[in-house]
């Protein structure tokens, strides 16, 4: 029971990812008042980099963070 608890531990993403889902959703959806999708997606990759690029010297640079703050426009974008 416990290998299967730690397996799951492992698949499950962390806090700070999903945080970045919700605030790339929102972002997204604020954007979209303003502008195209395309355009609005763009805008959140740029500010999910700039994020980054801020978090280099506390928890470094996370490519996977930028995915998860774009994803939410991306799969609404695809829809």
């Amino acid at each position: 029971m416990m290998k299967f608890k730690s397996i799951l531990a492992k698949l499950a993403p962390r806090n700070d990812r999903l945080q970045h889902f919700f605030f790339g959703f929102f972002l997204f959806k604020l954007a979209l008042f303003f502008v195209a999708p395309i355009i609005a997606l763009a805008i959140v990759f740029v500010i999910a980099v700039a994020i980054e690029v801020n978090d280099l010297e506390t928890s470094g640079f996370d490519v996977i963070d930028i995915l998860f703050t774009v994803l939410t426009g991306l799969i609404l974008v695809l829809w």
